[in-house]
């Protein structure tokens, strides 16, 4: 923190000083501070600490008129779609951590298993298309398993083009989604074609062998992963993607994208810096949110530390991280603007360019910034249908599960659960925000 506000201080005329709060406690910390009127002056919010519930709550500041006066050099670091997705009741009140945000899904083969059975690449232009492959790793090893199922929507058979990619997510697997004439169709996933598709899919993947024959038991799938016994999975793409798994992992992947990039509603509401409502100090933190989208020495020092104490230069733009060096965030998305990072050893040059590129050209959804309130409104069928999905949707995307009952008893549940009077909220919800 000496180090940072070294270069903090001269240029907003405040230091910063960074309270690091564990993330299984960080929401139900940020509510109380938020509830008892407490006074801080940022805060991370988005998947802990959500963003929607913070502004319900009166939790943060309005930013719109604090950025145009006093931190104009947002405005030209981030793009317009940033601020679009940030606003809610017509209000900015925290700044997206500018990333990946377009989403896309890719395969990812192990390179050797890829290599070893002549895996063509661009043969592959949707999930389904790697079942041949599936069959050979099935005959030729004994130690892989062909396909790890993941028993989440990632696995959906996805196709490069399909429109059924497109989707907005809602809450408690209901999505809205964007149709061929362009129109909005609200639906629980498990209503799609995809999904009942998928699902038996999977089971005739199992049947055929190329899922475990204990996947219903699994309830987490990342040591097998990282023991490299999966010989297909599937992930979110983004550049950089093979770097980032050879260093969680140590072992090459083939990478194959098999859906567009798409920029939905919830898209950089994952992570975001908001000011706190009853901050004595807006204009001094709004002025920090823009140095830590554009001023690339302060960036890297919260995020990597200081050189050679916490890593070494090995380029005018690349770091390799010292061992046991004391500061480790090793997670440079949580604070601003990614593209002011320094890239580690293993990372592209062009890395950050190339996520840009996908952001920006991604196919953008009509309900950008759009969150529902009928997750509110409806608690108690919330709460059934989250139940319902407990028992349904993840065994469905498993593989272990035959359609042939199981289906059709997934849906009279979720219907008995409340899912129309939902679906039918939503709806006007949506009508009105289109308007």
């Amino acid at each position: 923190m000496e180090a940072a506000n070294a270069l903090i201080e001269p240029k907003i005329g405040a230091k910063l000083d960074i309270q690091m709060i564990d993330g299984g406690a960080f929401t139900e910390k940020m509510n109380l501070n938020m509830a008892s009127g407490d006074e801080f002056d940022l805060t991370f919010t988005g998947y802990v600490n959500p963003y929607k519930q913070a502004v319900d709550n009166d939790g943060l500041y309005p930013l719109t008129e604090l950025i145009d006066k006093n931190a104009p050099k947002l405005k030209e670091a981030l793009p317009q779609y940033v601020f679009d997705m940030a606003k809610q009741k017509n209000e900015i009140y925290a700044i997206p951590n500018q990333q990946i945000m377009a989403v896309s899904i890719a395969l990812c083969v192990k390179k050797d298993l890829a290599q070893k059975y002549n895996l063509d690449v661009s043969s592959i232009n949707g999930v389904a298309d790697i079942e041949p492959f599936l069959e050979k790793v099935k005959n030729g090893e004994t130690a892989v398993y062909p396909f790890e199922s993941g028993k989440g929507s990632l696995t959906l058979m996805l196709k490069k083009n399909s429109i059924e990619n497109f989707k907005d997510g809602i809450f408690s697997g209901i999505y809205a989604y964007e149709q061929e004439d362009g129109s909005i169709k609200v639906m629980h996933e498990a209503e799609t074609d995809l999904f009942k598709e998928t699902a038996a899919k999977l089971n005739e993947w199992y049947q055929k062998g190329y899922i475990r024959k204990d996947v219903a038991s699994i309830n987490s799938v990342v040591e097998d992963r990282t023991a490299g016994k999966y010989a297909v999975f599937c992930t979110i793409y983004k550049p950089g993607l093979e770097a980032e798994i050879k260093s969680a992992y140590n072992y090459d992947v083939v990478a194959i994208p098999v859906s567009p990039a798409f920029l939905s509603n919830s898209s950089g509401m994952t992570t975001l810096t908001g000011i706190g409502r009853k901050s004595k100090n807006p204009v001094q933190a709004v002025k920090l949110i823009e140095l830590m989208n554009t001023d690339k020495d302060v960036y890297n020092t919260i995020c990597w530390g200081i050189e050679g104490k916490h890593y070494t230069k090995t380029g005018d733009n690349r770091i390799e991280l010292m061992e046991n060096s004391g500061y480790s965030q090793n997670a440079a998305w949580k604070f601003g603007n990614v593209f002011n990072s320094y890239l580690l050893n293993d990372q592209a040059d062009d890395v950050w360019e190339q996520t840009k590129n996908m952001n920006e050209n991604s196919e953008k959804s009509k309900l950008l910034g759009f969150q529902t309130d009928a997750a509110k409104k409806f608690r108690v069928e919330a709460t059934q249908l989250e139940s319902v999905m407990s028992e349904y949707h993840s065994r469905a995307l498993a593989g272990a599960e035959s359609m042939d009952n199981y289906y059709d008893n997934y849906i009279k549940a979720l219907k008995n659960a409340g899912l129309d009077t939902v679906k039918e909220a939503v709806e006007k919800e949506i009508n009105e925000y289109l308007k």
